[in-house]
Parts: C-alpha cells; sequence; structure tokens
C-alpha cells in the first residue's frame, strides 16, 4: 500500500513500497506522474522507496499522481498487496500482538526520556529562581 508521508502545496512525498519490490517499475511510474498537466518534478528514491513530487499550486494532480502510482501495481496473488491503495498515513507500527517493534519502543523511550528532562530542567529552575527571590528578599 503506497502512502502518503508528507504534503505542503506544490509538494508531495508518498512511500511507495512497489519501488522496492519491483525496482524496474521507478522509471515507468515517474514518467507516467511527471506526463500528468501541472506536474513540474519527479524524484523517485528506489532505497528509500519514495517518490517526491512538485506541482503547480495553482491546480490540484494529486488525483492523477495516485492513479498513476496504483496503476502498475500487481494484482493480489502475483506479489502486490492490492490495487489502487493509497492511503493518507503510513502503515501501523507494531507487531500483529499489538507489541511494539525494537526500533519504535527505542524511540519512544528515547522521546520519554527527553520529555522527563525537559521537565525536570523546569522544575529545578523554577526552584532555583524561587529559592534566590527568597534569599535576596530575606537579605533587606
Amino acid at each position: 500500500m503506497a502512502y502518503c508521508v508528507h504534503h505542503v502545496p506544490g509538494r508531495v512525498r508518498f512511500k511507495v513500497p512497489q519501488l522496492q519490490r519491483d525496482p524496474a517499475s521507478a522509471g515507468e511510474i515517474e514518467k507516467k506522474v511527471l506526463a500528468l498537466d501541472d506536474v513540474i518534478h519527479v524524484e523517485v528514491n528506489q532505497r528509500a522507496w519514495s517518490m517526491i513530487v512538485h506541482y503547480d499550486t495553482g491546480a490540484n494532480p494529486l488525483d492523477g499522481i495516485i492513479e498513476q502510482i496504483t496503476a502498475n501495481r500487481p494484482v493480489n496473488g502475483a506479489g502486490g498487496d492490492g490495487v489502487g491503495n493509497v492511503s493518507i498515513a503510513p502503515p501501523r507500527a507494531g507487531r500483529a500482538n499489538g507489541q511494539q517493534s525494537n526500533g519504535h519502543h527505542e524511540m519512544s523511550r528515547f522521546v520519554g526520556q527527553a520529555i522527563g528532562q525537559a521537565i525536570f530542567s523546569t522544575i529545578a529552575q523554577r526552584t532555583l529562581d524561587r529559592s534566590l527571590i527568597s534569599i535576596l528578599t530575606g537579605l533587606r
């Protein structure tokens, strides 16, 4: 299933797993998307299985882009995961039993530590500020 990773007016990035499974299709998809009206530039990165499309902001060729990305997809049973599947969000992270994969677990731990350190730092700074104010007002 292809999915949109990032979109700002004039630029959209898709993750297209088909580019990893079938590298030969990358050039064909790129040509078809580039042939669309209002598409200015297409960048395909097979290693990252992503596609960035730059387009004219006066038009909205997203429907045509999605059609071209999904048009080359193999039918179920032929090595693909369906025809015409494009999602706005990436597939859900984690394993079938609900546990996070190791990489996602590490990222969650890192974010939790960063937030904890920021909260501790803020509390420590405010406590220090109040202590200094109390000492200075006590010296009067």
